[in-house]
């Protein structure tokens, strides 16, 4: 009995496909794109309430005054900074830091252009 209600619930629904192979082969980054952008669209929900930097960025986002974002926009753009943060942290070894990652790490003075 049970597994005829399994098998009909199962049936049911839709396959899902498996995701088209990248042209570059199985272990190109490209192969990995959608699965990394799930996973940082994920994060995004428990950074906004763990983390203050993300909290305060997404309100700024949302509430200022010029070029205010949606909360989807918002979103996608911290997604966008944990990956770029992501890549910092494992390409450089050095520790997240909040202040870097609030204000950043460029000169915030322009430079001379020597001529």
């Amino acid at each position: 009995m049970l597994s005829t209600l399994v098998g009909a619930t199962t049936a049911s629904r839709p396959a899902r496909r498996p995701p088209a192979p990248s042209p570059d082969g199985p272990h190109s980054p490209a192969s990995d794109g959608p699965s990394l952008r799930f996973a940082a669209w994920r994060a995004v929900w428990g950074a906004q309430r763990a983390n203050p930097v993300y909290a305060d960025r997404y309100r700024h986002l949302t509430s200022r005054a010029e070029n205010k974002l949606t909360p989807t926009q918002a979103r996608a753009a911290i997604a966008a900074s944990i990956l770029r943060h992501l890549h910092a942290v494992i390409t450089t070894g050095l520790r997240w830091d909040p202040q870097t990652a609030t204000h950043g790490t460029g000169n915030t003075t322009p430079s001379a252009i020597a001529a």
